[in-house]
């Protein structure tokens, strides 16, 4: 099997456009990152306080957000269910409301006991 000599790819003009920006930003954020890890890691002391606190802030932070996403997940699969499909036209939007605050509330007392 051979190889054509020329080949035409058609690529929509999104695609080329999204795909150049994600390259610019790779280009400036991957040298800028490298820099701040030198500049960080000649002054680095995993025991002192300063670096206690922002490390325990940062990974607070990324576990709250894969909380929340893991819990917008569950109520999307949840309100996709073919069981949910008769219930949710029968609730009044009020209700619904209420049930999402309950949620969010639960899970501000769930953080807070946690600290």
């Amino acid at each position: 099997m051979s190889i054509p000599a020329e080949v035409e790819f058609k690529i929509p003009t999104t695609t080329s456009a999204v795909g150049l920006f994600l390259f610019k930003k790779l280009i400036y954020t991957t040298p800028t990152g490298i820099a701040i890890k030198i500049v960080v890691a000649s002054s680095y002391n995993e025991n002192s306080l300063t670096t206690l606190v922002i490390e325990g802030i940062l990974n607070g932070a990324s576990a709250g957000v894969l909380i929340y996403m893991a819990l917008v997940d569950f109520i999307v699969a949840d309100f996709k269910s073919q069981r949910m499909h008769g219930t949710v036209k029968s609730c009044s939007s009020k209700t619904i409301v209420v049930a999402i605050f309950k949620l969010r509330s639960s899970d501000s007392i769930i953080r807070f006991s946690m600290d």
